[in-house]
């Protein structure tokens, strides 16, 4: 069994300390009659009369704390997974991109992009590069020998075309996404220089692709507007760890959703569980 919302579970604290005040309370004047009760009981039945009494309440706050656990654990929305498991292969992955304007320095660039392959082999990454035109470099792929072979080779001198046109390789990144089916895909862009002016209606991008820009922290400044339009979060290169943290969050809540969207659900038969125990609240004993 696994829970879609797991963090509903938390509720079961506030619960437990509020279930076990109302016992103590209970335990307390356990030997206690209520109201004008002492003056119809004799003496030497009065504590026997009282426990009686004290008793019929503790069950009920037993069967609230019981129906109040199954909202609880229904809230988190168990299931039990198929038995054969789902596939995640294509659950998540990335696109890398890298901007390679006439003239640049991109070792820097580089750099940073094989530090964030190497901290995240399990994830299946593309690799793109731009200038004026974006162009793949490979598809997506979990074998980090390709990705590190042609990263290494590339900079400026090798792109077909000169001049600067970042936000076509975010588009050819979120294509090479979508060629790959990736129901997660993060669009990280590593830049050396400033944003380019802007000319022209810009193209639509995806709203549903995490982008991320990676700017050396003297640029990142010139990039925080360009962030802001493309819906990108800016980081430095001494930032990467966030950005490995986001895709991991990511890939977590949509296999939670997986699950939940092919598992059978059993947050029904808990809430039927729930309303046997509130019926038990209006059970009447015999005297």
């Amino acid at each position: 069994m696994s829970f879609a919302a797991p963090a509903a579970l938390i509720l079961l604290l506030p619960l437990a300390g509020g279930t076990a005040a109302f016992w103590r309370a209970a335990r307390r004047g356990s030997g206690l009659l209520p109201g004008d009760w002492s003056r119809l009981v004799a003496p030497p039945l009065r504590a026997a009369v009282a426990r009686t009494v004290t008793g019929r309440d503790r069950s009920r706050i037993l069967a609230a704390a019981a129906a109040a656990c199954c909202l609880v654990v229904s809230l988190a929305e168990p299931r039990i997974e198929r038995a054969e498991g789902n596939d995640y292969t294509n659950l998540a992955g990335r696109a890398v991109v890298i901007d390679l304007p006439p003239g640049a320095d991109a070792s820097a660039q580089k750099r940073a992009a094989a530090s964030l392959l190497a901290s995240a082999p399990d994830f299946q990454t593309a690799l793109v590069a731009v200038s004026a035109d974006a162009f793949d470099v490979t598809p997506t792929t979990f074998d980090p020998a390709p990705l590190r072979r042609y990263l290494d080779a590339l900079s400026p001198d090798v792109m077909p075309t000169a001049g600067r046109n970042p936000r076509a390789g975010v588009m050819q990144a979120e294509a090479a996404l979508d060629r790959a089916g990736i129901v997660v895909g993060q669009v990280v862009l590593f830049v050396a220089a400033e944003p380019p002016p802007e000319s022209g209606p810009p193209p639509e991008l995806r709203s549903d692709r995490p982008r991320v820009i990676v700017a050396p922290a003297a640029e990142a400044e010139g990039w925080t507007g360009t962030a802001r339009s493309w819906g990108a979060t800016l980081v430095t290169p001494d930032e990467l760890a966030s950005v490995e943290a986001a895709l991991r969050n990511a890939r977590e809540n949509a296999r939670r959703h997986v699950d939940a969207d092919t598992g059978a659900s059993l947050a029904p038969w808990f809430i039927g569980l729930a309303m046997l125990f509130w019926l038990g609240l209006f059970r009447r004993r015999s005297a």
